[in-house]
């Protein structure tokens, strides 16, 4: 009964204003580090939900997968536990593939098979798997 009564206690002193506050600092907080590190941006048919996600390369090597915690989270048809790692080397950034054949990885149309690595530039197109599309 008391921790009900802290609950109810501590979502009523939360305001509306107090929420939307948080969320336009969020975005201006991820908005300045989409112009200082490099990123990808998800891009989906349905322009209200192309861009909406963003996945930071603020590592020296960022896994891309099935269920990755820290890094790039794919899912979908297609897509392996570890499938592709990008590589960050100052103002170099790389992607290699970690598997072959049905499990796509293709950047700029060109697929790649594993363990081939590819320098990629900004506006570059990344597919891996069968329906993850990002850009650069």
């Amino acid at each position: 009964e008391e921790m009900k009564a802290q609950m109810v206690k501590a979502t009523s002193s939360v305001s509306p204003e107090s929420i939307l506050r948080a969320q336009v600092k969020a975005r201006q907080e991820a908005e300045a580090k989409r112009k200082t590190l490099p990123h990808l941006e998800f891009l989906h048919p349905d322009p209200n939900f192309s861009r909406t996600t963003c996945s930071f390369l603020d590592k020296h090597s960022v896994h891309a997968g099935k269920d990755q915690e820290d890094g790039v989270r794919l899912t979908g048809f297609g897509v392996q536990q570890k499938h592709a790692i990008f590589t960050v080397a100052g103002d170099v950034v790389s992607v290699k593939a970690l598997c072959d054949g049905g499990d796509l990885t293709i950047v700029n149309g060109t697929k790649l098979k594993a363990g081939q690595e590819v320098t990629i530039k900004p506006f570059d197109r990344i597919v891996m798997g069968k329906k993850n599309l990002f850009v650069f």
